[in-house]
């Protein structure tokens, strides 16, 4: 299944995904959905529409980041819930995080990971090693390269 894959909507910007992003699908396969690939593919094409609302809006339907490794590079967050069900559920927020950047100068959007956010309160029930700003402190970023 390509993530480049916009369908018959072509992107408007070139759209690039960091070798971290396969990594983190893995892990969320592994340790957040346990496997269950029902789970997994529901996430997957969420995520694929969420990367096209990236890329259509990406001022707009992101904030920038705050963690200080990735606002030093101009990172910004974009928000989706992984399932219908939980964004149909009221006050529910989203529970993953899509980091991000728009490179002007060759009108690229690079999309550096994907991965879920787990909360002081851990209301999903999964270890804070498994949140992804604290995976992100272990990731090499390209512009440290």
């Amino acid at each position: 299944m390509s993530l480049n894959n916009f369908g018959p909507n072509k992107p408007i910007h070139t759209v690039l995904f960091n070798d971290a992003v396969a990594t983190e699908l893995a892990f969320i396969f592994d340790e957040i959905f346990e496997g269950d690939s029902k789970k997994m593919e529901e996430m997957i094409s969420i995520f694929k529409t969420s990367v096209k609302h990236i890329d259509k809006h990406w001022q707009v339907n992101s904030k920038p980041a705050v963690k200080p490794k990735l606002s030093t590079y101009g990172y910004r967050i974009y928000k989706f819930h992984s399932s219908a069900q939980l964004a149909k559920t009221p006050n529910e927020p989203p529970d993953f995080r899509v980091v991000f950047k728009y490179v002007e100068a060759t009108n690229t959007i690079e999309i550096l990971t994907v991965g879920i956010r787990v909360d002081k309160y851990n209301n999903n029930y999964l270890p804070t090693t498994h949140d992804i700003y604290e995976r992100t402190k272990i990731l090499s970023l390209p512009e440290e390269e």
